[in-house]
């Protein structure tokens, strides 16, 4: 994915306090399993089901507060270029949030909160 750092994506799930990066719709359900996408669309969240790792998080914008989903993926591990031009790898125990990101930030297909560059 191409992701824009954003660092008012202040956005935590409620519980563990995780960051929560937000991930193109279209471009995360291909990564996911069909079982998990059935469970996931038909919002079975029982214990043993594929959806046992989707969290509810709360979102507060300028436009009002409203819920989203998160997954708990195995692991994330993403590569950027720092300032100076150097390729960097990051390994984060963040959330993943499939929403319709739209053109709200040009080419990007994934919204990355800055702090988790941090870890």
């Amino acid at each position: 994915f191409v992701g824009f750092v954003d660092s008012g994506n202040l956005v935590r799930e409620p519980i563990s306090g995780r960051a929560v990066i937000f991930v193109e719709r279209g471009k995360i359900e291909k990564e996911l399993s069909l079982d998990f996408l059935d469970a996931f669309l038909g919002g079975n969240i029982e214990a043993d089901a594929p959806c046992k790792d989707m969290r509810l998080i709360t979102l507060r914008t300028a436009a009002g507060e409203s819920m989203a989903v998160a997954i708990r993926p195995e692991s994330i591990c993403a590569e950027f270029e720092n300032r100076r031009g150097k390729t960097v790898s990051l390994r984060t125990d963040a959330l993943i949030s499939p929403i319709d990101i739209g053109s709200t930030v040009q080419g990007c297909t994934a919204i990355i909160p800055s702090e988790i560059l941090k870890e």
